[in-house]
């Protein structure tokens, strides 16, 4: 058995590992489903949520129980999960990244956004900076971006569950080392199809920052709902 804290990306929450959940928890695997801020029932205003309560949240359940984790992150899950192996790294037996933000040492998630063309998802998101919050134009925009593998029915249950995103912690360059994060393995499942973090920026990530496993599915941005049970099979070979 292997214990897994899965940590969600931007304008989602907890409830999008649900079916990846339930499989590894099927296989007897330990799943914890950490709600970062500013989402639930966290009424927190977004402009007072930073990078560091992202992290504590998910330092949180790490220690809740003594196991070492494999440590999973999605999209903008990936920051938040770098950041974490640095500040305990002891508790992480690896880290998966879910076509993730892949950071290095003084990079944000705005600086990896801004070295790719201009995209329909770039063009979809706007700043409210009085809320601290980044939100979708459209479900339109959202619907090509995240889940253009999905079923219909699948995007419009996930649709109807998109939350403003707090502005600050994808605007905040995560501070790492080679000794603490750097030495926690790595993997990375890169998602052919996405339309969010396409192929090109996962590439670069890569080039940056390498991993020693790189896996592929032929999935979207969501491939905890288009791929269930590929992803689920990978991690838990992780």
């Amino acid at each position: 058995m292997s214990r897994y804290v899965l940590v969600h990306g931007a304008w989602h929450g907890a409830w999008c590992w649900s079916a990846v959940t339930e499989a590894l928890r099927a296989a007897g695997h330990a799943v914890e489903v950490p709600e970062l801020p500013g989402r639930g029932a966290d009424t927190r205003p977004h402009a007072s949520l930073t990078l560091d309560d992202y992290v504590r949240c998910v330092g949180d359940a790490i220690a809740a129980r003594p196991e070492p984790v494999v440590l999973v992150g999605h999209s903008m899950g990936g920051i938040t999960i770098t950041q974490a192996a640095e500040v305990m790294p002891e508790r992480i037996a690896r880290l998966v990244y879910v076509t993730a933000f892949l950071p290095r040492n003084g990079r944000s998630l705005l600086d990896y956004s801004a070295t790719v063309a201009d995209t329909a998802l770039q063009r979809g998101i706007e700043a409210d900076p009085a809320a601290g919050s980044l939100r979708l134009k459209s479900a339109e925009v959202a619907r090509q971006a995240f889940y253009n593998c999905c079923d219909a029915r699948a995007a419009d249950a996930a649709l109807a569950r998109l939350v403003p995103e707090p502005m600050a912690p994808a605007a905040t360059p995560v501070r790492t080392t080679a000794q603490r994060c750097g030495r926690v393995p790595r993997w990375y499942v890169e998602c052919l199809e996405d339309h969010a973090i396409t192929p090109p920026l996962q590439r670069l990530m890569l080039a940056e920052q390498p991993c020693e496993r790189v896996l592929q599915l032929d999935a979207d941005h969501s491939p905890f709902l288009s791929a269930t049970a590929a992803l689920t099979t990978i991690l838990a070979a992780a």
